[in-house]
């Protein structure tokens, strides 16, 4: 147990009496962790040097990242009038006798559901998810903000949650998933959100115009005149579905192979950037795709580009050539070099490797 407050020295100097203590100095060759400011720092005060430890970022977390940040998933805090206005095709907004919306509409506009979640676990995985107002993200920001209120209110309204049942059984739907919970430690919880809406698109369409008619003065119909999702919405979650896929899809072979993680970082991200390239055109699908492309290069650049300090590089590179699913992704010459230089770097001679070879014979 770390004693003291949890500094950048105080954690990196108690990681190397742990491994000093216990006589593992020659077996550990990196440390991976959160993106935290912490851990950073730390690893910035140890020594990079041959036969250190080198710092591996979790792959995880910086996917996350690239999603959440570069979508700016969670950028849109408020509603305009102009994203209203299309939801309100009869309604005179001038002759709302009610005032403001009720407690409903109010716990509704809330962008968190930190209050339904612990997070106290996954605390880390919040830290670094850009949440100031991002205009380049805001036409599929509002269809997020608009998701997650309908979304609570579904949760907390039994009213609410019956009449989407009535709507469910009305389209023929006898088993019906509840609308998932959107959190911003975990990106595909928002993609199971936005999967759930493009899944039940006519039935939630059926469900907030049934929501429209009531009296002004019921709280459903003062909600659906904010919250209403319109055409041009269904299609931004739509094409945020269809880009956060790959996402998915990635997340599976990260979790389900058997080789090391590293071996599969960069075969993975070039996949991704590949199915992440607008080319620059002006749809929103392809803007989508822009933004998530330069952040996938943002964060992963260290496995992408050789820096400086580019012993991870260097690290990602062989990894990926030693697999045997990947090999022919890396230059021979290049992934060959690659291994040399991690050899160096963690003190290994050309010996160990011509002692395997003679064993094998």
């Amino acid at each position: 147990r770390i004693q003291g407050r949890h500094t950048a020295s105080n954690l990196a100097g108690e990681l190397m009496n742990t491994i000093t203590e216990t006589g593992i100095g020659d077996r550990v060759c990196s440390v991976t962790s959160d993106a935290a400011s912490v851990n950073i720092k730390m690893m910035k005060l140890i020594e990079q040097k041959p036969g250190t430890i080198i710092h591996v970022l979790c792959v995880g977390h910086k996917l996350h990242l690239s999603v959440t940040n570069g979508l700016g998933l969670w950028s849109c805090k408020t509603i305009d009038e102009d994203d209203t206005r299309s939801s309100q095709q009869t309604e005179d907004s001038s002759s709302d006798e009610d005032g403001d919306p009720d407690d409903i509409l109010a716990e509704a506009e809330s962008d968190s559901d930190a209050e339904d979640i612990d997070e106290s676990s996954d605390l880390a995985w919040s830290r670094g998810v850009e949440t100031t107002d991002d205009r380049r993200c805001r036409q599929w920001g509002v269809a997020l903000l608009k998701a997650r209120a309908n979304g609570r209110l579904l949760r907390q309204s039994s009213v609410a949650s019956s009449l989407l049942s009535e709507c469910m059984r009305a389209e023929g739907i006898v088993r019906q998933r509840v609308c998932p919970r959107d959190i911003n430690i975990r990106w595909n919880s928002t993609y199971r959100m936005v999967q759930w809406y493009v899944e039940y698109r006519p039935v939630f369409s059926l469900f907030q115009t049934r929501c429209q008619a009531l009296p002004k003065s019921d709280n459903l119909h003062k909600h659906f005149r904010k919250f209403a999702l319109t055409v041009p919405d269904f299609e931004s979650l739509q094409n945020l579905a269809s880009v956060l896929c790959h996402f998915e899809d990635a997340t599976r072979l990260f979790s389900g192979s058997s080789y090391c993680t590293l071996s599969l970082i960069r075969p993975v991200v070039k996949g991704l950037l590949q199915k992440c390239s607008g080319a620059g055109g002006r749809s929103q699908l392809c803007r989508i795709k822009d933004r998530v492309h330069e952040s996938l290069n943002n964060y992963f650049k260290f496995c992408l580009i050789e820096t400086d300090s580019g012993i991870l590089h260097h690290a990602c590179v062989a990894a990926s050539y030693l697999h045997p699913a990947f090999a022919d992704t890396e230059d021979e010459d290049s992934a060959q070099d690659s291994i040399r230089k991690c050899m160096a770097f963690f003190g290994i001679s050309d010996s160990a490797l011509d002692a395997d070879d003679s064993s094998s014979t």
